[in-house]
């Protein structure tokens, strides 16, 4: 009879260890950023963010990093590819890092979380009043005026933001933009799932200028953003590389305004998971 009550005790323990110790599907943070150098990832845990800035020869040091195949081949027929063909380039990275406990999400929470996570990202339209700390004017400052789907270049017409329930692994649109630094001009965001996760490109198709000053040509600015739901949050990934050579702006770092633009998505991004999800 002891034995029956010890062997009924000991399955209990070992059914509710396992229960306990048992965790759903999502990576660790450090599984995702084991390229990080010396205490770059201590600082990134403490501080929320790193970044970089970028120029000719410059590889991009702080991308998440991943052993799925599938997402490698992505990255190097995407943002690196491109990185490597252009002759001459500038721009910034940034990583950051949403602390938010998914440990205790079941497998069916976790796959209603990438969906509503990926159609955060094409909910463009909630970009119009984004904004960020301008430091030429010491406060916040709006980024985009307007921002929306449309059918076709040169159309303005505004189309609905295109929510699925279903991920695909690759997808596209047009967007046009009221940006308040660089005015109106049209981009083309292209999606990329690997399971967890999510990328996005943003190929600008109309030539961006600063008042008179040319700042790029078409298809010559290109802003990369990687989101990574994982145990302990989100990891948020961005740059913004520019072909061709830096243009001086009166009163501005052009860099900087790269980096506010990757910032204030993030921030968005966050103001929507806090509201939203």
């Amino acid at each position: 009879m002891r034995n029956t009550i010890l062997s009924i005790a000991l399955t209990i323990f070992c059914f509710f260890t396992f229960s306990i110790s048992a965790e759903n599907s999502l990576g660790s943070v450090d599984s995702w950023l084991s390229n990080l150098q010396g205490g770059d990832f201590q600082k990134l845990i403490e501080t929320g963010e790193l970044s970089r800035e970028l120029e000719n020869g410059t590889p991009l040091t702080l991308l998440p990093t991943s052993e799925n195949i599938d997402w490698t081949t992505d990255r190097k027929e995407g943002i690196d590819k491109i990185r490597d063909e252009m002759k001459r380039y500038f721009g910034i990275e940034g990583l950051f890092f949403v602390d938010e406990d998914h440990s205790n999400l079941t497998e069916e929470e976790v796959e209603r979380l990438k969906i509503d996570v990926y159609n955060l990202t094409r909910g463009v339209s909630s970009l119009e009043g984004a904004d960020y700390y301008s430091a030429s004017r010491g406060h916040r400052h709006p980024l985009f005026y307007q921002f929306y789907r449309i059918e076709k270049a040169g159309d303005k017409e505004r189309l609905t933001d295109p929510l699925v329930e279903i991920i695909p692994e690759r997808d596209s649109f047009l967007v046009f933009q009221e940006d308040s630094t660089f005015g109106e001009d049209e981009y083309e965001i292209t999606y990329n799932f690997r399971d967890p996760a999510i990328s996005l490109t943003m190929k600008n198709t109309t030539s961006i200028n600063y008042s008179f000053l040319p700042i790029a040509g078409k298809e010559k600015l290109y802003l990369h953003v990687e989101i990574i739901p994982v145990q302990a949050g989100y990891i948020f990934y961005g740059a913004a590389l520019i072909e061709g050579r830096k243009i001086p702006i009166p009163g501005k770092n052009i860099n900087d305004s790269l980096y506010n633009r990757i910032k204030a998505l993030m921030e968005w991004f966050t103001r929507r998971l806090q509201t939203e999800i």
